[in-house]
């Protein structure tokens, strides 16, 4: 079985790398609206067997339960990394061999998105991590065993999870292909 992780912090706190930019309000209703660009995208998605969310504030786990997705009810949140291994953790733990991790702040993502890369069939320890186009983090990850490896998010640590999967036989699929898709999207092109 195959599940869709969303980690998702509690608004206010989301985008605190753009405060030199925006105000905090500014900063808080971007980050909502993302949320819903991708709460849009995961609901017109077919593919998820079951789509969870990870976080530690009431109001985003209520709106998870609202969706019919499952809430997993941190009482602080670390990292997002800390959040999403918990959480694959515990996926892992009812049976879902496939764990696909989407930040709730992918731009421009769409439904058929999340179907293609949910309908990747993975080797039994394999991954496949969609880079962001400028390839210091990831815009999607995903994993079997959902515990594969720790979650990555800082470039060495992509580097790192991209090593270890060509040193085992290529287990690891780097879909740069999607990545500029979607990046293409981002940037107006067709």
């Amino acid at each position: 079985m195959k599940a869709l992780l969303i980690p998702i912090k509690e608004p206010p706190a989301g985008k605190t790398r753009l405060a030199p930019l925006l105000s905090a309000e500014e900063r808080e209703s971007l980050a909502r609206v993302m949320l819903e660009d991708v709460i849009h995208a995961v609901r017109n998605a077919r593919k998820p067997d079951r789509v969870a969310v990870v976080s530690s504030s009431d109001s985003i786990t209520g709106l998870a339960l609202n969706l019919g997705w499952s809430a997993l009810a941190e009482t602080r949140q670390t990292s997002e990394s800390a959040s999403v291994d918990w959480a694959s953790h515990l996926l892992g733990e009812w049976g879902f061999d496939v764990v696909m991790r989407l930040p709730a702040d992918v731009p421009l993502v769409k439904g058929e998105d999340i179907d293609a890369l949910v309908s990747v069939e993975l080797s039994p320890s394999g991954a496949l991590l969609v880079p962001s186009r400028d390839g210091t983090g990831t815009n999607a990850i995903l994993r079997s065993p959902a515990t594969l490896f720790p979650s990555p998010i800082r470039p060495e640590l992509v580097r790192v999870a991209q090593a270890r999967g060509h040193a085992a036989r290529r287990r690891m699929h780097d879909s740069r292909e999607l990545a500029d898709r979607i990046g293409h999207r981002r940037t107006g092109g067709s």
